[in-house]
């Protein structure tokens, strides 16, 4: 489901003195919710909140729950593919009902800005021959198609759909 919960938006004339400018009407959701079974049986339900982010942490949140424990990821940003700083791993361990720190490896890519970073693994992924993270046409062309069907039926007065 795609909605617009905030009609309308003060545009600022920059970050560092965040004068208000002018009032505009949006023409896009501010509130994206995906429910669905993946192909592995796995259920997915995720909000995504667009627009300035609450004051309080985390401002991202995701949580995996499995057969013998839960992972939690949350951060600063949505932005996980270029693991802002911030960023923070928990797992649980449901037998012992432990609760750990996942601590990442230094990335040898971490000293560059930070979208810098993720076009560095790209070029390392695709260097190495493997492949197996890089995202192909396929791939992409069905995020297209969906996010294109989401956007009609937004459309319809954000009613429900089913694919």
């Amino acid at each position: 489901m795609l909605k617009t919960q905030i009609p309308e938006v003060k545009i600022i004339d920059g970050w560092d003195t965040k004068n208000y400018v002018e009032t505009v009407t949006k023409t896009t959701p501010d509130q994206i919710l995906l429910q669905a079974t993946l192909k592995t049986g796995a259920v997915l339900s995720m909000h995504l909140q667009g627009g300035h982010p609450p004051p309080f942490d985390p401002k991202f949140l995701w949580r995996i729950y499995g057969e013998k424990g839960d992972i939690e990821v949350s951060g600063e940003s949505s932005l996980l593919n270029v693991r802002t700083e911030g960023s923070k791993i928990r797992f649980h361990d449901r037998e012992s009902g432990k609760v750990e720190d996942v601590v990442l490896d230094k990335d040898p890519l971490g000293d560059l800005p930070v979208p810098a970073r993720n076009i560095g693994r790209i070029y390392e992924e695709y260097v190495s021959g493997d492949g197996n993270f890089l995202v192909t046409f396929e791939d992409a062309f069905q995020r297209h198609v969906l996010i294109g069907k989401m956007l009609k039926h937004w459309d319809d007065k954000d009613q429900g759909w089913k694919l």
